[in-house]
């Protein structure tokens, strides 16, 4: 029984016969010798093409650690200058070797490597730890609905106080105060300094 592990190998052998030029049966057992050749026509278009310093940027470890292997496969020397982030890796070398091969290589693996890290990781937890393997659902957040409560409770208290110094105007008006009498909102000033200024209540008040 052909394992995961196993299945990975064969994909990453013809994807490294894709890119070394292998084609037929002959060609893809003889993978390892075309890389061979691969690295001469690299150290070729040395001397011919235009040679570029280029950065990637590069957040998980082993996406990382897979891309320096790739570049010293190909006898590339992969670093970083000084105070760049880890996260940086630069590489020197032609233009079209990394456009054509190298970054698009990379991609491939990467997302090779990707699914059976994942398969892995699923069939370990189903095993070990728990049959389901899905995220989190989602639910209602309870906190939420209760601040949200909590501010219609307040808006309905404020409102409710509002309706109540609305008749409390009301009174006033009917009573027609004096404006030299203590304001009756308790504030402990002449009724003329207080809320005589309230709108409405001017017109309904005694003159004093």
């Amino acid at each position: 029984m052909t394992t995961i592990f196993e299945e990975l190998r064969d994909k990453l052998k013809k994807l490294e016969a894709l890119y070394t030029g292998g084609a037929t049966e002959g060609e893809r057992a003889a993978a390892g010798a075309a890389k061979e050749r691969l690295i001469k026509k690299l150290e070729e278009a040395k001397a011919t093409d235009e040679i570029i310093e280029m950065n990637f940027y590069l957040r998980d470890v082993w996406q990382r650690k897979l891309f320096t292997a790739l570049c010293r496969r190909y006898n590339l020397r992969p670093f970083r200058h000084y105070r760049q982030k880890y996260t940086t890796v630069v590489v020197k070398a032609p233009k079209a070797f990394i456009n054509d091969i190298l970054w698009p290589e990379f991609q491939e693996i990467n997302k090779i490597l990707s699914k059976y890290l994942e398969d892995s990781t699923d069939a370990i937890i189903k095993q070990e730890v728990h049959e389901s393997t899905e995220e989190a659902e989602v639910i209602s957040d309870s906190l939420q609905l209760e601040d949200l409560s909590k501010k219609v409770s307040e808006q309905e208290l404020k409102n409710t106080l509002n309706g109540k110094l609305d008749r409390t105007i009301q009174q006033i008006h009917a009573s027609k105060i004096s404006r030299n009498n203590p304001c009756p909102c308790g504030s402990g000033k002449k009724y003329k300094k207080c809320c005589i200024n309230k709108a409405g209540i001017k017109q309904f008040t005694s003159a004093g």
